[in-house]
């Protein structure tokens, strides 16, 4: 009795800790914490408009260096590097 009544605690226990990570994580503005630990925006960042311009227009110059770099041998912070350093080079 006391081992099943120690299984369903834990169980119960799981259980409250899945339901209590899920409310914090649909809680969270995912968006800003994207751009906080994203190395492109951080780049982009850097000595740029980029951080004025509004979430869906910074959102679509993240896709298209993400694409940029799907089609070539550049990382994104290449390209992104390359974007700051010289804008006319892209």
């Amino acid at each position: 009795m006391t081992i099943e009544h120690n299984s369903q605690s834990a169980a119960n226990a799981t259980a409250r800790n899945i339901v209590t990570s899920t409310r914090q994580i649909s809680s969270m503005d995912w968006p800003e914490f994207f751009e906080q630990v994203s190395l492109v925006d951080n780049i982009l960042c850097e000595g740029s408009e980029f951080p004025s311009l509004d979430f869906v227009t910074r959102d679509r110059y993240r896709h298209r260096i993400e694409v940029l770099a799907q089609g070539s041998t550049s990382s994104e912070i290449e390209i992104a590097r390359a974007i700051v350093s010289d804008p006319g080079s892209i």
